[in-house]
């Protein structure tokens, strides 16, 4: 029996020191990223695009019996004309 815990003593250690020399030798070299403009967003009109689509009242429930597919295809078409 201690033959057994010797042996699982000395795998775990192995693993250990494994997982410790690759975590210590892991390197990435550096990436280089290019720089992308930022987009000009008209903030009133994102904003109130936003709130409509907040408006139309889309709850999902588990019971489908209780769900409107009215409201979700409203939703559908205010994205679509957004």
């Amino acid at each position: 029996m201690k033959t057994i815990f010797k042996w699982f003593g000395a795998a775990l250690i192995f693993l250990f020191a494994v997982l410790l020399i690759r975590t210590f030798t892991f390197g990435e070299g550096a990436v280089e990223v290019k720089s992308v403009p930022l987009l000009e967003i008209d903030e009133t009109g994102f904003a109130e695009r936003f709130a409509g689509g907040l408006r139309i009242p889309t709850v999902a429930y588990t019971d489908r019996s209780k769900m409107d597919p009215k409201a979700f295809k409203a939703f559908h078409s205010y994205l679509e004309s957004n």
